[in-house]
């Protein structure tokens, strides 16, 4: 998002979505990219609720053979949850997805972490 004019309101969202987040119990970390100053802050969020019975749970027509089967032989559910925010610029950008944040930075943006 463009926050051209609003750079103070920007930041001060930036700073609510960093608490809302840490409230909830996300780890934070930052991806830095060449070439560009600001970091890219990354929250890994925690598991939700529907997602760890949606774990729990198998799919209704491998219900039998799935509970019949060990713990160690089920398969696992992953389920990555994350979030990013960068504010660099002009530009606002927040997604759950790493691809989008890299796309709009520029292309050829190398990420390390």
């Amino acid at each position: 998002m463009d926050v051209t004019g609003k750079l103070p309101q920007a930041h001060e969202m930036l700073q609510k979505a960093e608490a809302t987040q840490a409230k909830r119990g996300s780890k934070r970390s930052e991806v830095k990219f060449e070439g560009i100053s600001a970091p890219i802050i990354q929250f890994d969020l925690p598991q939700l609720e529907e997602d760890k019975e949606a774990a729990k749970s198998t799919l209704q027509g491998e219900a039998k053979s799935e509970t019949e089967k060990a713990p160690a032989e089920r398969a696992p559910v992953v389920l990555d949850h994350q979030a990013f925010y960068c504010l660099t610029g002009n530009l606002f950008v927040v997604t759950d997805h790493f691809e989008t944040i890299q796309g709009h930075l520029g292309p050829g943006a190398e990420a390390t972490r």
